[in-house]
């Protein structure tokens, strides 16, 4: 359940969860947040005080643990609900919880009040003693002087193993070795036969390419532009274009074929 203020109020236990029940009996309480008188089954189970709402009397909605509480008589009556309320207060001022009750009989109200101060007081006083049980054991153990442990004595480091002496052996005749013939001269072996290493391959130079023939380089062009002297007026502009043509086909075949510096006229020798 939900404990409120260390130990002051608990929620959602069972009805049937108490030991023995010292009194129950119907009373009105007022809510916390609308301030309404409403009707409350309370059962006191030492040293607790639950109680159930209408729709689940079997559950306990809240219980209030009533160690170190106060419990008051109201001041006068209150009338709700055509009822006449002789009212009593079960207040914890350490948890900040409060009951306000009602009863409809004010002999049932003065009941209530006296089982509620009894158990209120017994509940205290069991509390104090066992706390003061539990301050007087610290005190004493606070008191006791605590004994040290004995530290064990230091043991002395074992002597090693003693050896015992070599056993001296009788010495032993030297042993002859019996003589050998000479030995006969190795034979020779024969020389290892290792293939021998192909000779490296001389570089093999390729004969530079042949320039082509004059006539092709220089005849052509010209037969080709005689023939469009004979060709039409629209055609006589490719004549400049096979001019240049024969002109690069010249300095083409001075560069790739001949030697540096040989002359543009040399080109036009017949091979």
């Amino acid at each position: 359940g939900r404990i409120m203020s260390g130990t002051a109020e608990s929620t959602g236990s069972s009805a049937g969860g108490f030991p023995q029940v010292a009194k129950k009996g119907v009373l009105f309480k007022r809510t916390d947040y609308t301030r309404e008188w409403k009707p409350r089954h309370f059962v006191l189970s030492p040293p607790q005080l639950g109680y159930c709402l209408p729709e689940s009397p079997a559950k306990v909605h809240k219980s209030l643990d009533l160690t170190m509480c106060k419990i008051a008589k109201g001041e006068g009556t209150v009338h709700w609900g055509g009822h006449v309320l002789h009212t009593l207060v079960v207040s914890k001022p350490g948890a900040g919880v409060s009951y306000a009750l009602g009863a409809l009989d004010a002999e049932d109200a003065e009941a209530w009040v006296a089982v509620l101060k009894k158990t209120a007081g017994d509940a205290t006083r069991n509390f104090m003693r066992t706390f003061q049980q539990q301050q007087q054991r610290r005190a004493a153990e606070a008191d006791t002087p605590r004994q040290p442990t004995p530290r064990a004595a230091p043991t002395e480091p074992e002597a090693p193993p003693r050896r015992a002496p070599p056993v001296e052996q009788p010495p032993q005749p030297p042993q002859l070795q019996p003589r050998t013939s000479r030995s006969a001269p190795a034979s020779p072996q024969p020389p290892k036969l290792t293939s021998p290493r192909p000779a490296p391959r001389a570089p093999q130079h390729h004969p530079p390419p042949e320039p082509p023939p004059s006539f092709v380089v220089f005849l052509l062009p010209s037969l080709c532009y005689a023939a469009l002297r004979l060709a039409p007026e629209p055609l006589y502009g490719l004549r400049g274009l096979v001019f240049l043509l024969s002109l690069g086909a010249l300095v083409w075949r001075r560069d790739h074929f001949a030697p540096r510096g040989f002359l543009l006229g040399s080109a036009l020798k017949t091979d």
